[in-house]
């Protein structure tokens, strides 16, 4: 199915060479307000740019995206992101908020991330846990330590996982549990 849709560049997939592989968008906030867009885009787009796309939308994994970018516009660029959904581990981790931009607090974090895990690191506190990956910016946390970590909200390898944007989105807590 062939859609038209806009929204608000929230974060930017690159590869190792610097090519964009991949995007978020949201249009709005709240739950079903993001989506990740698939595929190096027609147009070069970056955080803050207003965009309208056509494309298919499609589920691979159980992650929904758009992929088949036909036609991409950048409307206006440096706009305000949408405001991070503040969550627990347990409700960003669910259908409503896949591809949105969001925050969750006191988590720490249980496992370095390496080479044996996927280079990511569970994330967990008493309201429930979710992975902080690395698909758009690679973190070092300190095992055993509280972090507040803002991010996009993808699934896939049958995963909910958080993808911080850069290094302010994994703040320092003062929690200890």
């Amino acid at each position: 199915v062939l859609v038209q849709t806009s929204g608000i560049v929230t974060g930017v997939v690159t590869n190792t060479g610097g090519t964009v592989t991949s995007y978020f968008i949201q249009d709005g906030t709240g739950a079903y307000s993001g989506i990740y867009v698939f595929g190096t885009p027609p147009t070069a787009v970056a955080m803050g740019d207003d965009v309208t796309l056509v494309g298919r939308v499609d589920e691979f994994n159980d992650l929904t995206e758009i992929v088949n970018v036909l036609s991409l516009t950048v409307n206006s660029s440096g706009n305000t992101l949408p405001a991070a959904e503040n969550l627990s581990a347990a409700t960003a981790a669910t259908e409503p908020w896949e591809g949105v931009l969001v925050r969750v607090v006191d988590l720490r974090c249980n496992n370095l991330p390496d080479n044996t895990n996927n280079f990511q690191w569970l994330a967990s506190n008493w309201q429930g846990s979710i992975l902080v990956n690395d698909l758009i910016y690679d973190s070092t946390p300190t095992v055993g330590n509280y972090y507040s970590v803002t991010g996009l909200v993808n699934y896939n390898f049958s995963e909910w996982k958080l993808e911080p944007r850069m290094a302010s989105d994994i703040e320092a807590s003062a929690s200890t549990g």
